[in-house]
């Protein structure tokens, strides 16, 4: 360890200066329009170049980008700074704050319905959910902005730990007065509400329909599952979903049906967390193992 002081460059005020300098993408917008704070913070940068011996960012007039070496660097010291914020923490009784990236319908019909469990399971944490994109999930927990995300499998790469939650599985939702149809004939003549774009669901829909020969009537189309189920109550369209909408779409409303080529969309769903995270904090490894088993249940 003592290499690291033998010359002058590095602290943690300076690596603070380059998280932020990374996280808002450029000295103007980290320095938030304080004019002296951005010759500092170009010093600080170049400082920490200097000890560390290697550029850590690509310049080209106003742009600016991480290189290899100081995304590598950024992620150390994002998690540095974690497990100090979750020792510091500790150490005056206060409640650890986690940070979790999930889609829209994990969110609403996964977490938040066990938020009860989750905060007696975890009562000394707070937990921020962040509605994302599965890429942004995915680099933000490798990159350390992230503590925790919920993703498909097939999304996982690079160093991240996952903990397989279970299959999402999907179906085919229509109002209540097709309940004695097939789907065929249910979409025959029942309006449909999909995700927006030219997706796996829409693909999928189209080639059954297709094979049966006839022209779905998709008349919406939502950004999110949520919105699609919102659409589905407000309008009385059908609409396809994950299983968990079942509660929030209700019995009395609409009818599941049955589709074979609905059963290929199903995808296994992972908690991921970066391994180098995990080993600096600890408690965070732990929170995850809860959460794992609460979102098994």
């Amino acid at each position: 360890m003592d290499d690291l002081f033998a010359q002058g460059g590095l602290s943690l005020e300076r690596l603070r200066t380059f998280c932020l300098i990374v996280e808002h993408g450029g000295f103007t917008r980290a320095a938030r329009g304080d004019a002296a704070k951005q010759p500092l913070y170009s010093r600080q940068l170049k400082e920490l170049e200097s000890f560390f011996g290697t550029e850590l960012v690509r310049r080209s007039g106003k742009s600016f980008a991480l290189n290899d070496e100081g995304r590598r660097l950024y992620e150390l010291a994002r998690s540095y700074f974690g497990a100090l914020s979750d020792f510091k923490n500790a150490c005056s009784n206060r409640s650890i704050h986690i940070h979790l990236g999930a889609g829209d319908s994990i969110i609403q019909w996964h977490i938040l319905p066990k938020l009860a469990d989750i905060r007696n399971a975890l009562p000394n944490t707070v937990l921020k959910l962040l509605n994302l994109p599965t890429e942004q999930i995915v680099d933000r927990v490798a990159s350390g902005d992230l503590d925790l995300g919920v993703v498909r499998q097939t999304a996982v790469k690079g160093d991240l730990k996952s903990h397989v939650l279970g299959k999402l599985e999907f179906a085919l939702f229509a109002p209540i007065r097709y309940a004695n149809n097939n789907w065929e004939s249910t979409l025959r003549s029942c309006p449909l509400v999909l995700l927006e774009g030219s997706g796996e669901f829409r693909k999928e829909l189209e080639k059954a329909a297709l094979k049966e020969q006839f022209q779905p009537r998709i008349e919406v189309e939502c950004a999110s599952f949520p919105a699609v189920a919102t659409a589905m109550k407000s309008a009385g369209l059908a609409g396809i979903l994950p299983l968990a909408a079942a509660d929030e779409l209700g019995t009395r409303s609409f009818v599941r049906q049955e589709a074979s080529w609905l059963q290929k969309l199903g995808r296994q769903m992972t908690l991921i967390a970066s391994r180098r995270t995990l080993t600096l904090r600890p408690d965070l490894e732990m929170i995850a193992k809860e959460l794992v088993g609460l979102l098994r249940a």
